[in-house]
């Protein structure tokens, strides 16, 4: 009897001694956080929650609209912008970063999203403390394998003029320095070093959602719930002209999702063969109840982990019924609760950079107006 094994779950994430030198690996192959990503983009109910969690940290962007209209960076990004990408990043890895460029003088002059997953920690030093970081844009790009190691090294956040002209000095001038990089994390810290976000303990079931949906896929294209089985003799000549007009080729017309028939074909070389044949079932009786079960159960403990209201992500009640009015303002106050700590860290990121940049400013509200979907009567109505 052939053993299964179990699958490997790491209880905690290994954080090492990169084989760049200088940095910190985070997870098996250096890759987790781009691992996590892909496996919570693989499962709807996850997906759904990511966009949930980064709509609500955003809102309606910024309440100041001179602000909002700010130009930061050359390539014509503004604060809005910037904000719409640093609410994804921050509500999915819990972990703000952006790339900070300076002018000669050691003011701020442009701020750029760096995607948090590309961000590895430089080695602590005999404090503990961590004041450099790398941008490694190639990690994992089956176009650039040869360039995996490449890395831009920057030193962490610090806008004071003084301590930028110094690094801008050691660098060996304006034309050699390449700013300093934001990685501040959000929340709660968990794991040593890097952010690991908390929706990690639902990994098991976003991989779960994400086989239920390639098993509808295969039932869906192969037809793969057959509703009968054809013996037949197998033909000596077969299909030699490749006409399709043979016994076998003539059934699998019939298959799949499109057709819908469903008919297994059997062929054997000889009568005796073909009494031997019989279908043995393995699945069992109760195979609908329990993928039923599992469908259920799944994305209920996914939209949990994240702590998104079932009813933002319309996971219906059982017998499919609509949530009230009333239910659906009472989680989007829940869910505009959990994300203002996020928000009142990004305002005051965006303060503390204004303060230090290269022109005066027309303005000095930095706050973030919240999504409105709701009316005073209850009534769900659109944002703005």
């Amino acid at each position: 009897m052939t053993k299964v094994k179990r699958p490997v779950v790491n209880k905690a994430v290994p954080v090492t001694k990169s084989k760049v030198a200088g940095f910190l690996q985070f997870g098996e192959a250096n890759l987790f956080p781009q691992k996590l990503l892909e496996i919570a983009e693989e499962s709807v109910t996850a997906g759904a929650c990511l966009d949930v969690i980064a709509e609500f940290i955003e809102g309606n962007g910024f309440n100041d609209e001179r602000l909002a209209d700010t130009v930061m960076h050359r390539s014509g990004l503004t604060a809005d912008d910037i904000l719409s990408e640093t609410a994804f990043n921050a509500g999915t890895f819990r972990v703000i970063s952006l790339h900070v460029g300076y002018n000669g003088l050691g003011q701020i002059s442009s701020v750029k999203p760096v995607n948090p997953e590309m961000v590895r920690l430089g080695l602590p030093d005999d404090l503990n403390n961590i004041t450099y970081a790398g941008i490694f844009p190639y990690l994992d790009s089956p176009l650039h394998k040869n360039k995996k190691d490449f890395h831009t090294k920057l030193n962490l956040f610090d806008p004071r003029p003084e301590v930028v002209l110094e690094q801008m000095a050691i660098a060996g001038g304006i034309d050699k320095y390449f700013g300093q990089l934001v990685y501040m994390p959000v929340g709660r810290r968990r794991g040593t070093y890097y952010v690991v976000p908390e929706w990690y303990r639902a990994i098991l079931d976003m991989q779960t959602e994400r086989k239920l949906s390639v098993l509808d896929y295969k039932n869906g294209v192969s037809g793969f719930d057959v509703s009968g089985i054809f013996f037949a003799l197998e033909s000596e000549e077969g299909d030699e002209d490749g006409s399709g007009n043979d016994l076998v080729s003539q059934i699998e017309k019939h298959q799949g999702a499109e057709n819908a028939s469903s008919v297994m074909v059997y062929t054997a070389k000889n009568k005796e063969e073909l009494d031997a044949a019989k279908f043995v079932p393995t699945t069992g009786a109760d195979l609908a109840n329990r993928y039923v079960s599992t469908n259920d159960r799944v994305p209920l403990r996914i939209a949990r982990s994240f702590m998104v209201a079932n009813e933002l992500v319309n996971i219906r009640r059982q017998g499919g019924l609509m949530y009230s009015p009333e239910e659906y303002r009472f989680a989007a106050q829940l869910m505009q609760g959990r994300v203002n700590r996020t928000q009142r860290k990004i305002e005051q990121l965006f303060a503390r950079i204004f303060a230090h940049w290269h022109e005066p400013l027309p303005f000095q509200d930095f706050t973030i107006e919240n999504l409105n979907y709701f009316q005073e009567n209850g009534t769900v109505v659109n944002a703005g």
